[in-house]
């Protein structure tokens, strides 16, 4: 037998104008926003592509996937790396 229970979904609530605040603790709220490379457009979606390390390049030796994340414009399309 499977004695599994089941996970609710609750909707959250999320406060946008104070998020920057809570983050990075400094007013961001006179700060430009980033804008795409090809257009003007300032609203992006975070993608994931993979890449394949064969174990000759990899770290510890073994082959793996490894996941990069990317930032995509939402207005043009153009893909930007995103970087921490």
């Amino acid at each position: 037998m499977n004695n599994v229970t089941p996970i609710k979904k609750q909707p959250i609530s999320v406060n946008l104008d104070a998020m920057p605040d809570e983050i990075c603790g400094a007013d961001v709220s006179d700060q430009p926003f980033q804008q795409g490379q090809k257009c003007d457009g300032k609203e992006f979606t975070k993608i994931f592509m993979f890449k394949r390390l064969s174990a000759l390049v990899s770290p510890n030796g073994m082959e793996q996937v490894v996941q990069l994340e990317f930032l995509k414009c939402l207005k043009c399309g153009a893909v930007k790396r995103f970087k921490q």
